[in-house]
C-alpha cells in the first residue's frame, strides 16, 4: 500500500493538467448541467482550483490528509475534505449531485472499481459529465503501477456510462462519460 501522506510531505505533486485539457473537459459538459464539481483524488487541488476559476462550485476530496492540508493552504475559496468515495458516507459531501465529476490518475488505485463507478454514477447529475483520466497499460507499459487495462476499463465504463469521448493524451487516456440514455 502506498503511503500518500509521506509522499506529499516530501513535496511530491501529481499530474498537473495543461489549461487546454481543462478547457477540453469543460467544453464537453452539457450546458444544462449544474456548475457543481467534485474532484475525486484531488491531491493538492490544482484541478479543483482550475475548475473553480472557471466558475464551478468545486469540492476536492482525497484520502491523503496531507494533500488536503496543502490544498486548503492554497485556496480558502474551494472546499477540500478528506474523504474516500468508496467507503465514506457520501451524504457528507457538499452536494447530492454534481454537474461535473473528475478523477485524474487515481483509478488504478481504487480496489473495487465497479462499486466506485456506481458510486460516481449515483453522485452525477442527470445532465452531468464524468471525466476520467488514467494511463492505459497498452500505451504506458513503463507505468504498470498506475496504468489499467484499456479493454477491461472500456468494458467496465460501458456497463455504467455512455462513453462520449475516448481520447489519448500525453498524460493518459481521457474518457468523457455521461449517464446512459434510457
Amino acid at each position: 500500500m502506498i503511503d500518500w501522506n509521506s509522499l506529499y510531505k516530501a513535496g511530491r505533486d501529481y499530474g498537473i493538467l495543461p489549461p487546454s485539457v481543462v478547457d477540453f473537459i469543460t467544453t464537453n459538459t452539457l450546458p444544462t448541467a449544474p456548475k457543481t464539481h467534485l474532484d475525486i483524488g484531488c491531491g493538492t487541488g490544482k484541478l479543483t482550483r482550475d475548475l473553480h476559476e472557471r466558475s464551478y462550485d468545486s469540492t476536492g476530496i482525497d484520502t491523503a490528509s496531507v494533500a488536503i492540508e496543502i490544498a486548503k493552504s492554497r485556496s480558502s475559496d474551494v472546499t477540500y475534505m478528506v474523504h474516500d468515495i468508496s467507503t465514506d458516507n457520501n451524504n457528507n459531501l457538499t452536494h447530492t449531485h454534481y454537474g461535473l465529476i473528475t478523477c485524474k490518475h487515481v483509478y488504478a488505485f481504487i480496489p473495487n472499481k465497479q462499486k466506485f463507478l456506481h458510486e460516481v454514477s449515483s453522485l452525477l447529475d442527470a445532465n452531468g459529465t464524468f471525466a476520467l483520466l488514467t494511463p492505459l497499460l497498452e500505451s504506458s507499459p513503463e507505468k504498470p503501477g498506475i496504468a489499467v487495462d484499456g479493454p477491461q476499463l472500456r468494458q467496465d465504463l460501458a456497463a455504467v456510462f455512455e462513453i462520449i469521448v475516448d481520447k489519448e493524451l500525453l498524460s493518459g487516456q481521457l474518457f468523457i462519460l455521461r449517464h446512459k440514455l434510457k
